[in-house]
């Protein structure tokens, strides 16, 4: 069922109801006006994720977890990583989309950064602008693998989508990554002005590492770039923890629901392979100063490992007063908003990001 078909049924209008994995639900403020996100557990998986879970053996990810740490070893295996990457690399719809015009751009040539711009094709000036940050563990994953959530976001807001496919550790481990978003983000004005977009409208936004990257930029660019104002950031079971995975939903679901802890530790030691810079605030934004966070809206789910330094992050801009919004999903694990068969729980984040958007641009 579309999105827009399902909001008109009146089932959970939801921009005005707090629900999740805690189980209550009511007509509450839309930012989160007290620090309590915990989470209840209980209830199942939702029957599409199971079924990708059990094509996914814990076998092929432990295989996936020796392919990246071959990859960032003394030897710098790159094989077995290069093969995963080109797999990734194709986009994921199903089909043709006629209602957004996709486009690629080469940004840096040299650093072989490149853009995938989504637009709407009969909207009028003034939109928007997205910058979104495809996930993958900092080393694998691209733009077209996440074109579902760009195209949702286009659709929904509506916005103009800018995915950059910035580069990959471990051979350009942290921060390029950063360096090349910053980049990006540099160039907005000219990028907005190409697509008849508003340049001071602009948000970030990214899922798993992408989410990690989203929040690590907005933060750097406040204290040390002092770059265009984020207005907004919307993140999707966002990494924002590198330092210990030592939390109940590591220890709960931390092996066989998408994403176990070796396959992400692998990654982190291909991103940050100095422990010592992990705990830092650009690498894991948990531990950050928060007060000059931009409005965030948040989306875990209930069996994600991710989820409680999301939480924590949540709890901690509340704390200091920041816009936020936190939405944890029954069933959901991390990494489920590109299983196509989700169509109403993606039909619900993007209403929920549409309204995010409409909220903070209309506080400028």
């Amino acid at each position: 069922m579309h999105w827009r078909k399902w909001m008109v049924c009146g089932i959970l209008p939801v921009v005005l109801l707090w629900t999740g994995c805690h189980g209550r639900s009511g007509v509450e403020s839309y930012w989160l006006t007290r620090g309590d996100v915990e989470v209840t557990e209980g209830g199942e998986i939702h029957p599409a994720l199971a079924r990708e879970l059990q094509r996914h053996s814990a076998v092929e990810m432990a295989q996936l977890a020796t392919e990246i740490r071959q990859a960032s070893g003394y030897n710098r295996d790159l094989y077995g990583l290069q093969r995963r990457r080109r797999g990734a690399a194709a986009s994921n719809l199903p089909g043709p989309v006629r209602d957004v015009v996709i486009s690629n751009a080469v940004f840096n040539r040299e650093d072989a950064v490149t853009l995938r711009i989504f637009q709407p094709r009969h909207a009028g000036p003034g939109l928007p602008v997205i910058i979104y940050l495809h996930g993958g563990g900092w080393c694998m994953g691209s733009a077209a693998a996440r074109d579902n959530i760009a195209v949702g976001l286009c659709r929904a807001v509506p916005a103009v989508v800018v995915a950059v496919n910035y580069r990959l550790a471990p051979e350009y481990p942290y921060p390029a990554a950063l360096d090349d978003i910053a980049a990006v983000v540099g160039k907005i004005g000219a990028l907005a002005s190409k697509f008849r977009a508003d340049a001071q409208c602009l948000y970030l936004a990214g899922d798993g590492a992408g989410g990690n990257l989203a929040v690590a930029f907005a933060l750097r660019n406040s204290v040390v770039d002092r770059g265009p104002v984020v207005r907004g950031m919307m993140l999707f079971y966002p990494a924002l923890n590198l330092w210990r995975m030592t939390t109940p939903s590591w220890t709960g679901y931390g092996s066989g629901y998408g994403m176990d802890l070796a396959y992400f530790q692998a990654c982190i030691d291909c991103y940050v392979p100095q422990r010592g810079e992990r705990n830092r605030h650009f690498v894991s934004p948990v531990f950050a100063d928060m007060r000059g966070m931009p409005p965030a809206l948040l989306v875990t789910g209930q069996f994600d490992p991710l989820r409680d330094d999301a939480a924590k992050f949540a709890r901690r801009m509340w704390q200091e007063a920041r816009p936020v919004r936190y939405l944890c999903l029954p069933g959901m694990t991390c990494g489920w908003m590109t299983n196509l068969q989700l169509e109403r729980e993606f039909g619900r984040v993007m209403a929920e990001a549409a309204e995010f958007v409409r909220r903070t641009s209309a506080a400028r």
